[in-house]
């Protein structure tokens, strides 16, 4: 845990053109477009449509948004994410793209995906949220 956080750090202190945020949650995060006129963020059972890509903290890709490809979830519903989605998703605006990082613990923890992400690997995630629709009444 000791070592993922100086790693994130070092990640940090290297990528000197974003200002990275701490969550409160245990990631830290960096607008790559902010939305400053919208307001809204998902909120419970909201459906939103994203895509993202995943890199390790050498800035390698792991997996591309092609790989990946569109991704549909409602908020706080049921959903194979990992915790620092669950979290992270409910603060991105429609149109935003967020750089988060997640320690392991946050991600994959001690079992990794089983494909290319190995075991406690923190993941840097950039998330872009193509579409927002508020939950109906």
């Amino acid at each position: 845990m000791r070592l993922e956080n100086e790693a994130i750090e070092a990640y940090i202190k290297n990528d000197s053109t974003n200002t990275y945020l701490n969550s409160g949650k245990g990631f830290k995060y960096t607008y790559i477009k902010k939305d400053t006129i919208n307001t809204y963020t998902p909120n419970f059972g909201d459906q939103i449509l994203y895509t993202y890509s995943v890199s390790d903290l050498n800035n390698n890709l792991i997996y591309s948004t092609n790989e990946i490809g569109n991704k549909t979830y409602f908020i706080d519903q049921k959903a194979e994410i990992i915790e620092g989605f669950r979290q992270g998703l409910k603060m991105i605006k429609a149109g935003e793209e967020i750089k988060f990082i997640f320690p392991s613990q946050l991600a994959y923890g001690y079992s990794g995906d089983r494909k290319k992400i190995g075991i406690n690997t923190p993941i840097i995630c950039t998330v872009n949220l193509k579409e927002l629709k508020p939950k109906q009444n």
